[in-house]
């Protein structure tokens, strides 16, 4: 039991599962998706493409202060949000139904200044959107054939890891909090050293 009150964590798939969605942990999504925005721009910007993080020049109808998480300054320039939602019984699902809700918001702002916006949406456990694939390929479009190919294998590189990241941070966030930990999350807790609080 979690001292939220979440119960039962009976295993370590349970564990990880409320580990990414624990009030009490102070490794929050927002984290998670500081790492991947991260990530990516570090990846295209390898890739000899410019890249602004948290663009302002985009003019929205609605007047509130939105931005996109991202633009890359491919010939035509190619502006992405990032979101990383948690998955729904059907994987992909709401992924699919974030990415929707990212075009409306941002397609026709970003449209309006002569550039491409793509969306790139994940789910927590690892399931990549189409709009992931169609975002290096928007990006790519004037290079060879196997530079869209190497962009992709790198981001796909580069997001696991910032996933990855984000869930180990999380757990380590939560563990101390958990009563009763199963058998294979002592014996790592306990072989690299953490104490009870994951520092």
């Amino acid at each position: 039991r979690c001292q939220c009150g979440h119960s039962p964590i009976a295993n370590a798939g349970q564990l990880i599962d409320h580990a990414l969605n624990c009030r009490l942990s102070g490794f929050t999504p927002s984290h998670r998706h500081s790492l991947v925005k991260a990530a990516v721009a570090k990846t295209v910007r390898r890739h000899n493409y410019a890249a602004t993080l948290e663009p302002t020049m985009y003019v929205y109808n609605d007047s509130v202060d939105h931005r996109p998480d991202l633009t890359v300054w491919a010939p035509r320039p190619v502006a992405t949000d990032f979101v990383i939602c948690q998955q729904d019984k059907i994987p992909g699902a709401a992924a699919t139904d974030h990415a929707k809700k990212k075009i409306v918001r941002h397609r026709a702002a970003v449209a309006n200044a002569g550039h491409v916006f793509v969306p790139f949406a994940l789910e927590a456990h690892g399931y990549e959107h189409s709009s992931v694939q169609a975002f290096v390929k928007q990006v790519a479009q004037f290079r060879p054939k196997y530079e869209e190919q190497e962009l992709m294998q790198d981001i796909r590189v580069a997001v696991s890891v910032a996933l990855a990241r984000a869930r180990m941070y999380s757990i380590l966030a939560v563990i101390g909090k958990v009563s009763w930990q199963p058998a294979d999350a002592v014996g790592a807790h306990a072989r690299h050293g953490f104490d009870e609080t994951g520092t």
